[in-house]
């Protein structure tokens, strides 16, 4: 007889690091992907932001119309892009975290499909620019060039959509190097680029229009080229298929709540600029308010950082089954944004006096950029905690909870605090800005309590149960089609999955027990497998007699495993032509334990006259990479 592999493979030392060990490895890991994505970020940021500081040398004209009509392609595009593709933060990073490579690739491609077909409604709105800016009562001229340069911005939607795309692809890999490089590459291309048009061309607004558009397809093409050549994403890169449609309910599951995270906030911050020029002398408040606008956008760029990196590494931990480091991630995080954003406001506080010659000459303007100093601190530090937080919601996939708190935050006090203090109060520009504070401090406080209340162990169950749970609904889409043996290797590698983590987990009380002397359930219930060992070898000929009207497998090795496990495994049939009981099908429950037993009940009521005992020893075959347990 052969000698069978242990149910745990016995740890060594260093498999375990220390907890010092732990948050320096956890720090360098942050870092590594937080670092490189602030300049990727900038590098963005600067594409729209460069254009505008060749326009302010051509006419003012040419300046205030570019500007109007980036502000709102930023509001009505851009951040509805930008939101919708963070779901990918979620999906992807959770799945690579799971190691389901190839659902990684699976739901980049459906994302970008779905995102360039969100574009076309944007497309059309855009089109009609100059008359919607005329209807609200901006200036006629100006609107009619602004008008203009949205049309021509129109073919830098849809390479913002791919590269949004790309950018969370390898951004929940950890793959932030080719992305430094290629945003790198693509601004130095956009430089030389954008003064060509402008000034050698004479093409205006039109020019840096163009530069634009330009300029991502660049980013595209680059990292196009590198996800297509390069062999760290061997493993997530997929061929197109129809399985890339069935993405979409999953995405648009996240994709909706993060739009609205994402445009409830940024365009809080357009309301505010609108509502300055409503104040008296309109164009020193409106002037200093985007002066303050621009300084907390490029300090924000940095948290956003920090925040992307905080959704990677939860989602990752999280799909790998690793509560306890997800929530290593999100203190260390914290640390990390705390640390700056104190230096950054004590360097912007003490540099008040001289901040507003950055931006203007007039006395007046940099008069009341040192005044509105204070608040634009107090404003960075709340920014950048709920940025940071908004980060951990993300990689959690708590978009939908994050959609209602800022919708609260800024559109039930923010807003309203800023009309009150600003109108009312008349406290001009400080009250409007205050506004701003109390938004961000009302978000950053429900954000902090939703994430200190986290039970991250329902955390870690609840992406395990989805993945299951999304594989059966799969093959109530797909059943009566000759693809069952399929359908069952997948599910049964996503039980193997949710087995494999709680195990870890498992393995990791054991030894905290073991040091106090006591003997953990885990143990436990490797003596029980042990023991049950020679009862199985006596019950495998019965087995093998019995093999055809059996739903599941019933190898010694397959019980080994359940009964160390809770019985995830053992409730898999593909038998029946109704297979996803209604209870798990929608809306169903998320504990393990619930959806076995609803399980079990399902099976007790299938037709015993199906057999189906090849499926479970196809699906074992097809997967090359089953455990050797």
């Amino acid at each position: 007889m052969e000698s069978e592999e242990p149910l745990l493979l016995e740890e060594s030392k260093g498999d375990f690091p220390t907890k010092k060990e732990a948050f320096v490895r956890e720090v360098g890991r942050v870092s590594y992907i937080a670092m490189p994505m602030i300049v990727v970020s900038t590098s963005q940021y600067l594409l729209r932001a460069v254009p505008m500081m060749m326009l302010g040398h051509i006419d003012e004209l040419a300046l205030s119309s570019a500007a109007i009509a980036t502000s709102f392609a930023n509001v009505t595009g851009f951040s509805l892009l930008n939101g919708m593709a963070s779901a990918l933060e979620t999906l992807c990073g959770q799945a690579y975290g799971a190691e389901q490579y190839q659902k990684v690739g699976i739901y980049t491609y459906g994302a970008i499909i779905w995102l360039i077909l969100g574009s076309l409604p944007v497309c059309i709105l855009w089109i009609y620019t100059d008359k919607l800016l005329i209807l609200i009562g901006q200036d006629p001229v100006i609107s009619v060039e602004a008008g203009k340069f949205s049309v021509w911005l129109i073919p830098s939607l849809f390479p913002y959509a791919i590269l949004q795309a790309l950018v969370r692809y390898l951004q929940t890999q950890s793959l932030v190097i080719p992305m430094l490089w290629s945003s790198l590459a693509s601004l130095c291309i956009h430089l030389p680029l954008c003064w060509f048009f402008i000034f050698k061309l004479k093409l205006g607004n039109v020019g840096a229009a163009i530069s634009i558009c330009f300029s991502y397809w660049s980013n595209v093409i680059l990292l196009g080229i590198y996800v297509k050549c390069s062999s760290t994403c061997k493993k997530t890169r997929v061929s197109f298929s129809r399985d890339v449609f069935l993405t979409a309910g999953e995405f648009f599951r996240f994709a909706i709540p993060s739009a609205v995270m994402v445009c409830m906030e940024w365009w809080t911050f357009e309301i505010v600029i609108l509502l300055g020029g409503l104040l008296p002398n309109p164009k020193l408040e409106t002037s200093v308010l985007s002066i303050c606008l621009t300084i907390t956008t490029m300090h924000y760029l940095v948290q956003y950082s920090f925040g992307g990196a905080a959704s990677t590494r939860i989602s990752n931990e999280l799909g790998a089954g690793k509560p306890q480091a997800a929530q290593l991630v999100v203190s260390i995080v914290l640390v990390l944004s705390i640390t700056e954003f104190v230096f950054a406001s004590a360097v912007i506080f003490f540099c008040r006096s001289i901040l507003g010659y950055s931006f203007s000459n007039e006395k007046d303007v940099v008069d009341y950029v040192k005044v509105m100093t204070p608040f634009l601190c107090v404003s960075i530090i709340m920014d950048s905690l709920q940025v940071v937080l908004s980060g951990v919601a993300r990689g959690s996939g708590w978009q939908h909870i994050g959609a209602y708190v800022n919708l609260g935050a800024y559109y039930v006090v923010g807003i309203p605090v800023a009309l009150l203090l600003g109108f009312v109060l008349h406290l001009k520009g400080e009250g409007l800005w205050s506004g701003l504070i109390a938004g961000a401090t009302v978000q950053s406080i429900l954000l902090a309590v939703i994430t200190f209340c986290t039970d991250w162990e329902k955390q870690e169950n609840r992406f395990l149960v989805m993945v299951i749970r999304d594989l059966l609904n799969l093959c109530e889409i797909t059943k009566g089609k000759d693809n069952k043996a399929l359908i069952a290797s997948n599910i049964m590698i996503a039980a193997v999955a949710v087995n494999v983590a709680l195990q870890t987990k498992n393995q990791v009380a054991r030894m905290q027990n073991q040091k106090g002397g006591e003997e953990d359930p885990m143990s436990q219930l490797l003596k029980r497998a042990s023991k049950g060992r020679e009862g199985d070898e006596k019950g495998e000929q019965e087995d093998n007699d019995s093999e055809n009207n059996q739903h599941t497998c019933r190898s010694s090795e397959s019980r080994q495993l359940g009964r160390s496990m809770p019985p995830i495994v053992h409730v898999i049939d593909v038998s029946s032509s109704s297979f996803v009981p209604d209870e798990l099908s929608r809306n169903g429950p998320t504990d393990p334990l619930e959806i076995a037993r609803i399980r079990s009940a399902h099976q007790k009521h299938s037709d015993q006259g199906t057999s189906n005992s090849n499926i479970s020893s196809t699906a074992r075959s097809s997967y090359s990479g089953w455990p050797n347990w």
